[in-house]
Formats: C-alpha cells, structure tokens, sequence
C-alpha cells in the first residue's frame, strides 16, 4: 500500500484515501468471491457471475477516483507523488518497474542531471525530476510522435525538457517504424512489429525522424550523471554514438536490454557488453522481465567528479 506523501498537497493526500478505498475494496471483493467459490461447490456458473460482477465492480472503483480529477491524475512511485495523463494512470498506478525506480533513487542526487533516452511518457523522467529538484535537470528523449504528445502532456508543468529526436549513431534524419501511440515502436519495422498486437488499430506507419548522437546532444545539454536507455533493440547504436559521453564523462548508466529487438537491428547482447567493458565500466543485471528483457545498471571503474554530482 502507498505510503503517505511527504507533500501537503491537498490531492495527494485525497488521492492516498482513495487508493487505500480501492485496494479494500479488492481485497473484499477477493474474500467475498473465495466464499462463493467454497458454497458453490465448483458450480462454474455461479463463479463465472461473481467474476463477472467483481469484474464490474472494480471498474467502477477505477472510474469514480478518475472523476475526482480533471486533467492529470496523481500516482506514487517510489516515494514521490507525480501527476500522469488519465490515458498513462490507469495502466500505471504506481507500480512502474520497481527495480528501476529504486535504481534511479540509489544513483541520482539532488542536483544531478538525467538523461532519459526512450523516455516513453515520461514517467521516469517525471520520477527523476523530483529528485534531482530545480537545482538538477532532465532531458526527455523521445522521437515517436505519438508518444511525444502523451509526454509533453505529463510533463508539461515541469522543467524536463523534451526533445524529440532518435538516439543512435548517426547524425541526420532517419525512417522510425511508429504505430500510433504504441511505446515499443523502432527505426526497424521487424522490430514494432513484435507488439504490434497489443495496439492492433494503431497500423505501422514509416515516417521520417531527426536522429543524433549522444555525443552531439552534448553541445546541447549538460552531461547527465545517471544515463537510462530504453529504445527497443537499439541501445548499442545508442553507445556506439556516446563514445565521448562515456570516456569524459562516465555518467552511470541503466540500459533496458531487448536480445530479440538487438539482434533484428543488427547487433548483439556480446557486442553491446564488449563496448562497455572497452569503455572501463561493469554492470550487474538488476531486472528481468518474462519476454527475455532486462536491465543492467552499469558503472565506471573510474568514478569522475561529474559522474557523481
């Protein structure tokens, strides 16, 4: 259960009594249903029913703290309170990647500086900037337009600064494989296509996006002192063009590994972490997720004082 925010803000503290209402209400509903399921001897009809009514029920909880607020809703993640569009709340509710967020608090200061490459809605990038505080800063990388829309929308009351642009090896304009709002979209259509099923009214669409280096984004933005990359099989282009990011800088760095997306793009898992290594930095494997994804955290063998701000 959510703690307490450390806010006095008059809607997350609504919104903590609210949640609590809700997961009471579940957990009731859960009881409520074993009971049934001891009477009814096994009859499937009249567990079907129950489903279907908990079922019923636990939208409606949904939809009625979703009235109480107009606009942006309110979620806690890992010990801050952050306002998401209604579109990202409801499949949110606070359990965004645990592992990673946790990572994120552990690495990142107050006044420390975040790249967020793959920013997606900008839930991390949200979660970064209330640690890093006004003092601190973050850029949001993202270059589907679709998904671009859904971020600046959250982000829009915040200091983040959104560019949407690709992250790659190259500097120019490149074909991005976008579906709609989907957030596993590629600069390989092989690789969208892979989720396309979860959004199947959203066709595959092949538009022309900016493209940059990490090391050109440098002229651009501070080097960041934690780095997270998450662009779906395209993290090693990513570290081919941050070769100067990483040798001057060593910012610590979270990369969300997808073998599968790595290897449709052209490249590899042993590849990706002989050009880590070559860059002095070691990495342990801090999540897993059940489609062969994961995370490592990586971190220099040589700490510079930027890398720790």
């Amino acid at each position: 259960m959510p703690q307490s925010p450390r806010s006095r803000d008059t809607g997350a503290n609504i919104f903590t009594a609210l949640e609590v209402q809700r997961f009471a209400a579940r957990n009731a509903f859960g009881s409520f249903l074993a009971l049934v399921i001891r009477r009814s001897s096994g009859d499937v009809a009249n567990l079907m029913t129950f489903m279907r009514i908990r079922h019923c029920a636990l939208r409606a909880i949904d939809r009625v703290v979703g009235a109480m607020f107009r606009g942006s809703l309110p979620t806690y993640l890992h010990g801050e309170w952050i306002w998401l569009s209604r579109e990202c709340w409801s499949s949110i509710y606070g359990r965004y990647e645990p592992r990673v967020t946790k990572a994120i608090a552990s690495h990142l200061r107050r006044g420390g500086r975040f790249w967020d490459v793959g920013a997606n809605v900008g839930i991390l990038s949200l979660f970064a900037s209330k640690i890093v505080g006004p003092s601190g800063s973050v850029c949001a990388f993202e270059p589907s337009p679709g998904v671009v829309e859904q971020l600046r929308r959250n982000v829009r009351s915040t200091a983040i600064e959104v560019l949407p642009i690709g992250i790659g090896n190259e500097d120019g304009v490149r074909t991005f494989a976008a579906q709609g709002t989907s957030t596993s979209a590629s600069f390989h259509k092989a690789v969208t296509a892979i989720n396309e099923r979860y959004t199947p009214d959203q066709p595959i669409t092949e538009i022309s996006v900016v493209i940059r280096r990490l090391d050109t984004v440098l002229a651009h933005c501070a080097p960041p002192s934690l780095l997270k990359i998450d662009i779906e099989g395209f993290e090693l282009e990513a570290i081919k063009g941050a070769s100067c990011l990483l040798s001057s800088h060593c910012p610590t760095m979270l990369i969300e590994v997808h073998p599968e997306q790595l290897a449709l793009s052209g490249g590899s898992e042993k590849e990706l972490f002989e050009r880590l290594r070559a860059h002095r930095y070691t990495w342990t494997v801090i999540d897993r997720n059940v489609n062969g994804l994961y995370t490592v955290l990586a971190l220099p063998q040589i700490a510079t004082k930027n890398s720790r701000q």
